[in-house]
């Protein structure tokens, strides 16, 4: 966790014979794998939502995709869930936000991607989109 008091907003590489590049950061709301795992046929998922961030929380959600056999077809169809969020502990200048899934873990989870999305009362809307569980498989 950064020490000072705003979390970076950009991200610079350079090299010799690299032509710098600025990306920029969204550290608002974001997954956390260190904190996602498996555990005994469960899925927990979690992730961190930068405090105070625009006039604070109203919903944190994880919408898991995942490819599933079809019949009749090589390509596989795309099943979808949408889950919410809970509070479940502060750490540093986020508050972690959680949900374990017991009955409806996907199968191939290193092929499994989860979007988290962060509402705020602003009405202002934070998506961290495709980050791909191939941690976990």
């Amino acid at each position: 966790m950064p020490t000072n008091s705003s979390p970076p907003s950009a991200l610079l590489i350079s090299g010799p014979g690299i032509p710098s590049t600025t990306f920029k950061l969204q550290p608002a709301a974001f997954l956390v794998p260190s904190l996602t795992s498996t555990t005994g046929g469960s899925l927990k998922i979690s992730a961190a939502v930068l405090k105070g961030y625009a006039k604070g929380v109203v919903a944190v959600s994880a919408l898991i995709a995942s490819p599933t056999p079809q019949q009749g077809t090589l390509a596989p169809a795309i099943a979808s869930q949408s889950v919410k969020l809970a509070y479940s502990e502060s750490a540093g200048s986020y508050d972690i936000y959680s949900t374990a899934l017991a009955s409806s873990v996907p199968a191939d989870l290193s092929k499994t991607s989860v979007d988290i999305t962060a509402e705020f009362k602003d009405g202002s809307k934070v998506v961290d989109e495709y980050n791909l569980l191939t941690f976990l498989g």
